[in-house]
């Protein structure tokens, strides 16, 4: 019976399995199967056509921890200008009225010397033109206190140790306080003595 060695059917095999793989496009170009993934050196594998070799794109990263974009956030909205806007807070400003109480020292030292001391004070305060109280009397509310020792004898802890003069805070308050601080600088007169009743004030 005639041999055959392994070399006469290993070359048949491997002419049906070129013909299994490969085919020809309507042009009638060879195109090649490209090798499965996992049996090459890790190059993109391609298609052979003719002469030339056709490379697919790259598949689109998948988020799994490569060196390209993992994923694609969303376009902002709602802010203008496409801005996005986490917490939105308004503020509607209100204005709040303030109240000044004048605390003036009346005792007999303000007036020693009178255009020094006494004087002066009341103009930068009360002047009709100039004056703090009349331009600022319909945005601030403004009150009125004097202090000086009494005329007559007192312990320190006695409440009638202080003559105080006062006018309640309130807006447009001008006139009202500068009756009762005008009164004051008429009233002294040189050769009195009021103390400063500080504490009482």
């Amino acid at each position: 019976m005639p041999r055959f060695s392994s070399f006469h059917f290993a070359v048949p095999a491997a002419i049906a399995a070129i013909v299994a793989c490969s085919g020809s496009d309507e042009g009638g170009n060879t195109v090649r199967r490209p090798p499965s993934s996992g049996t090459g050196t890790g190059s993109t594998p391609g298609l052979e056509t003719g002469g030339s070799t056709f490379e697919p794109p790259p598949p689109p990263p998948t988020g799994g921890g490569g060196t390209g974009p993992g994923f694609n956030l969303p376009p902002p909205s709602g802010g203008p200008g496409g801005v996005g806007i986490c917490n939105e807070l308004r503020i509607d400003p209100t204005p709040v009225v303030p109240t000044v109480v004048l605390l003036v020292d009346n005792s007999s030292s303000m007036f020693e010397p009178r255009e020094m001391l006494w004087d002066p004070l009341y103009a930068t305060l009360m002047d009709p033109a100039t004056g703090v109280v009349k331009q600022l009397e319909n945005k601030v509310r403004f009150g009125f206190a004097s202090f000086k020792g009494s005329a007559s004898p007192h312990a320190e802890d006695d409440p009638a140790c202080a003559d105080i003069k006062s006018v309640p805070a309130a807006l447009e308050n001008h006139g009202a306080i500068d009756a009762v601080y005008r009164d004051l600088g008429d009233d002294w007169m040189p050769g009195l003595k009021w103390e400063t009743p500080t504490g009482h004030a």
